[in-house]
C-alpha cells in the first residue's frame, strides 16, 4: 500500500510538471460571443483579433477596433442584415511561442466561424501568425506590423496590412530627392535586416527614377561610431546628399562621429543633407543636437470631420495613449473586413454564402481573401486604403525636420496620390532654408599658388634688364659703340623682351577667354619684334661681308630699309593672329581631376593646334635661316680687335641660338611632356624668362661694359666707315 501511495504521488507530480510546461491556454469561448453593439438581433459574422493586451497601448488599439465595429454596425449601408463581431485573443508581447499556440488554438477551434483575423501589433508576434494562416486559409490583416519580411507573398500568402512596410519609406525618399532636384545621392545603412532591405529598396526605386547612387556603404548595427571608412568613401566620391537607413541610436552616433572625426572634414560642411528613417522624437535625439536632419515617419490621415469624430470619442475613453497614425490604421483595418464582406454578400452578381458561425470553410475564406486583396479601395480616416502587390498598404509619410532640441513637421508625402501637402521650409544644417545641391561646386584649380608667385617674382626681376637697357641706350645713344649697333633696333629688341615677359604675368592668371588669347598675341609679336631685328641685323652683316669677300661694291643698307623689313614680319604676324582669333578664338577647357573628380576640376586654355602649329612652323623656318646666318657671320674675324663696335656678330649668334632652343625645344614640346598645369606653366615660364634674359645680357651688356671701361671711345663717325676686309680690297661703308 505504501508503495502504491508513493507511485501515485510521483504520477501526480509528473502531471503537474507537464501541465506547467504547456503554454497558457485562453479561456474557451463559445459562439455566439457577446455582441460589440447588441442593438438588434442580426446574424453575426466573426473576425478574430490579436492585441498585445499586456502592453499599455494594446488596450487602446482594441478600443479603437471596438469603435470601428460600433460605427460599422450602426451604419445601415454596410452589412444591413448582419452584425460584425470580434473574438479577441490577448497575445504575450514578443513571445512567439505563446502567440503561435494561441493562433493554433483559436483557428483550430473556430476555423468554421472566423472569416479572418486582425493582428498583431508587433511584427515579432505577427510573423508566427502569418506563417500559420495558410494552414486554415485564414486572412490575417495587421494594423501596425511594419517588418519588411512580411511582404513576402511566397511565405505569407494570406497576409495583408493597412500600414506600410518599413521599406516603404524608400518611396518617400525618392519623392524627397525628386522634390529637391537631387540626381546624385549616397546611401549609408546599418546591417540590420530591416535597414538593409530599406537600402536595397531605395537603390532600386531611385535607379528607376533616374537617380544616380554611386556609393552605397553599410556598417554593423549599433556601431555607427566606427563608420569612419564608410564616411571617407562617401566623402571621396563627393556625395553631399546622404540617405541613412539606421535606427535612431545609430543616427545619433553618426552625428557625433561627423562632428568629431578629422577624416571626414568635407562631410562636416554646412550644405550636407542627411535624410533618415523613422527618427523618433526622443530625449536622446534632442540631446545629440542632430541639427538639420530630415527623417521620414508614417503619417496619419487628414483632419476630416469623420476622423475628428472618431478621435473625440476615443479621447473620452482612452486610458493610455494619444491618437496617432497607428490608431488610424487600426480603425481602417476593421473597415477593410466590413467593406469586403459587403461586396461579397451584396455586390457580387452571385453573392457568396453568408459566413455564419459554423459554416465558414477554407475555400470560402480563400475566395474572400482574394476579393479583399484585389478590390479594397476606399477612403478611410488614414487616407486612401488599398494594397499593393505585396499586400502592403500605401500610406502617407511625414517629413520631419530635426532642429536641435525639437522635431517639426516639414511636409506630408501621400504615396497614393503622389502629392506633397502641408509643405513648410526645411531648415538645413547651415541654419537656412537654402536647399543643398546634390554636387559640390567643384574647386577650379589652375596652378599652385607657390609656383605662380615664384615665376611672377622672377618675371618682375627679369624686367629690370630691359628697363635698364633702355635707360642706358637713351643715355649713350650717341656713343660710337651704341650708334654702331643701331640703337633704334636695340630699343625695339628691349621692348620685345618686355612684351615676352608680360606673357608670364598673363598666363599666371586663372584662364579666361582673354587670358587664353592675349598670350598668343604678346608671345608671337614679341618673338617677331625681337627676331626680325636680330635677323635683319644679321642678314645685313652677312650681306656686307659676303659682298666684300667677292670684291663687289657694297651698297649701303639704310635704317629705313631695315625697319621696313621688320615691319613686314610683324605686320604679317598680326594679320595671321587676327584671323586666328576671329575664326577659332582660344577658349577655356575645364575637366575633372583624376584624383578627386567630384570636388576638383582642372582649368586650362584650349586653342587650335593647326593654327598654332602653322605659326610655329613658319617661325622654325626663319630660325633655321637665322642659325645659318649667325653661324656664317660668327666666322668673321675682320677688324675684330681693331674695331670692337662691329664685334656684336657673336653676340647676335648667341641670341639667335637661345631663341631657337626655346622656340624649338622648350615651348612646342611642353604640351606633350607636361602632365599637369604646374609643369606646363613652369616650362612656358622658363622659356619666356631665359630667352629674353639671354638677349638682354648677351646683346647689350658687352657694349655697356666696354663703354664703362672707356674702350672704343674715339670719335670716328659711324655713319661712314672705311673697313678693309682681309683677302680683298673691297670697301665697306654704312651704318651696321
Amino acid at each position: 500500500r505504501r508503495c502504491a501511495s508513493v507511485m501515485l504521488l510521483f504520477v501526480l507530480l509528473a502531471i503537474i510538471y507537464v501541465r506547467a510546461d504547456l503554454p497558457p491556454q485562453p479561456p474557451r469561448a463559445t459562439y455566439p460571443l457577446e455582441a460589440t453593439n447588441p442593438v438588434t438581433q442580426k446574424d453575426k459574422i466573426y473576425i478574430g483579433g490579436f492585441f498585445p493586451l499586456n502592453a499599455a497601448f494594446g488596450f487602446d488599439l482594441k478600443l479603437i477596433a471596438d469603435l470601428a465595429l460600433s460605427d460599422i454596425n450602426g451604419d445601415p449601408t454596410i452589412l444591413p442584415d448582419y452584425e460584425l463581431d470580434m473574438s479577441v485573443v490577448s497575445n504575450t508581447l514578443g513571445v512567439a511561442k505563446t502567440t503561435y499556440s494561441e493562433a493554433v488554438w483559436q483557428w483550430r477551434t473556430f476555423s468554421d466561424s472566423l472569416v479572418g483575423s486582425l493582428g498583431e501589433a508587433y511584427s515579432d508576434a505577427t510573423l508566427p501568425l502569418a506563417g500559420m494562416s495558410p494552414v486554415y486559409h485564414m486572412p490575417l490583416l495587421s494594423y501596425t506590423s511594419t517588418a519588411p519580411i512580411l511582404s513576402d507573398k511566397t511565405r505569407f500568402p494570406f497576409f495583408l496590412r493597412t500600414c506600410a512596410s518599413d521599406i516603404g519609406q524608400a518611396h518617400a525618399w525618392v519623392a524627397i530627392a525628386q522634390k529637391y532636384g537631387w540626381n546624385r545621392v549616397g546611401i549609408l545603412n546599418s546591417q540590420a535586416a530591416t535597414t538593409s532591405l530599406l537600402a536595397a529598396e531605395f537603390i532600386m526605386r531611385a535607379t528607376e527614377a533616374g537617380i544616380e547612387i554611386p556609393v552605397a556603404e553599410s556598417f554593423a548595427e549599433a556601431q555607427a561610431s566606427g563608420a569612419e571608412l564608410q564616411l571617407a568613401k562617401l566623402d571621396k566620391n563627393g556625395i553631399k546628399i546622404i540617405f541613412v537607413a539606421a535606427q535612431w541610436y545609430d543616427v545619433i552616433d553618426m552625428a557625433k562621429l561627423i562632428r568629431t572625426s578629422e577624416n571626414t572634414i568635407n562631410l562636416r560642411e554646412n550644405d550636407i543633407a542627411w535624410i533618415g528613417m523613422d527618427l523618433v522624437a526622443s530625449a536622446d535625439v534632442y540631446a545629440s543636437n542632430v541639427y538639420g536632419f530630415v527623417a521620414t515617419h508614417y503619417a496619419g490621415g487628414e483632419d476630416t470631420p469623420r476622423r475628428r469624430s472618431v478621435q473625440e470619442r476615443y479621447d473620452l475613453v482612452s486610458q493610455f495613449l494619444e491618437w496617432d497614425q497607428y490608431s488610424d490604421w487600426t480603425y481602417d483595418s476593421v473597415w477593410v473586413y466590413a467593406t469586403a464582406l459587403h461586396r461579397v454578400l451584396y455586390e457580387y452578381e452571385t453573392p457568396m454564402a453568408a459566413p455564419l458561425a459554423g459554416t465558414v470553410t477554407n475555400e470560402w475564406r480563400e475566395q474572400f481573401f482574394w476579393d479583399m486583396f484585389n478590390n479594397t479601395h476606399f477612403e478611410g480616416i488614414s487616407g486612401a486604403v488599398d494594397f499593393d502587390s505585396n499586400g502592403d498598404g500605401t500610406v502617407r509619410y511625414r517629413v520631419m525636420n530635426i532642429l536641435g532640441d525639437k522635431m517639426v513637421q516639414a511636409a506630408i508625402w501621400d504615396h497614393h496620390s503622389y502629392e506633397w501637402t502641408e509643405i513648410t521650409d526645411v531648415i538645413w544644417k547651415d541654419g537656412t532654408t537654402n536647399v543643398p545641391t546634390d554636387r559640390y561646386d567643384p574647386k577650379i584649380v589652375y596652378i599652385s599658388e607657390g609656383v605662380r608667385i615664384t615665376f611672377i617674382v622672377l618675371a618682375a626681376v627679369a624686367f629690370i634688364f630691359p628697363i635698364t637697357n633702355i635707360i642706358l641706350l637713351i643715355i649713350y645713344w650717341e656713343h660710337p659703340i651704341v650708334k654702331a649697333s643701331t640703337p633704334f633696333f636695340m630699343a625695339l629688341i628691349s621692348f620685345g623682351t618686355m612684351l615676352g615677359l608680360c606673357v608670364i604675368f598673363i598666363i599666371a592668371q586663372k584662364p579666361t577667354a582673354a587670358v587664353c588669347t592675349i598670350p598668343h598675341w604678346f608671345g608671337h609679336m614679341a618673338f617677331w619684334i625681337i627676331y626680325s631685328c636680330l635677323f635683319t641685323k644679321t642678314a645685313r652683316i652677312f650681306y656686307l661681308f659676303r659682298r666684300a669677300d667677292k670684291l663687289k661694291k657694297v651698297k649701303p643698307i639704310t635704317l629705313e630699309q631695315l625697319l621696313l623689313a621688320c615691319s613686314v614680319f610683324v605686320f604679317a604676324t598680326a594679320v595671321y593672329l587676327a584671323i586666328w582669333t576671329g575664326v577659332d578664338t582660344p577658349d577655356v577647357n575645364i575637366y575633372p581631376d583624376e584624383l578627386d573628380p567630384e570636388r576638383v576640376h582642372i582649368i586650362e586654355c584650349r586653342y587650335s593646334i593647326p593654327w598654332a602649329s602653322a605659326l610655329y612652323a613658319v617661325e622654325l623656318a626663319f630660325m633655321i635661316a637665322g642659325v645659318y646666318l649667325a653661324f656664317s657671320i660668327n666666322k668673321i674675324r675682320v677688324l675684330k680687335k681693331k674695331m670692337l663696335r662691329f664685334n656684336e656678330s657673336s653676340h647676335i649668334a648667341v641670341c639667335i641660338y637661345s631663341l631657337v632652343f626655346i622656340g624649338v625645344v622648350i615651348i612646342p614640346n611642353f604640351t606633350w611632356m607636361a602632365t599637369t598645369n604646374d609643369i606646363k606653366f613652369v616650362l612656358q615660364s622658363i622659356g619666356l624668362l631665359v630667352a629674353p634674359t639671354i638677349i638682354n645680357l648677351a646683346l647689350f651688356w658687352p657694349k655697356f661694359i666696354s663703354i664703362f671701361r672707356g674702350k672704343d671711345s674715339d670719335s670716328t663717325n659711324s655713319a661712314s666707315l672705311g673697313i678693309k676686309s682681309t683677302g680683298n680690297s673691297g670697301t665697306l661703308s654704312g651704318t651696321l
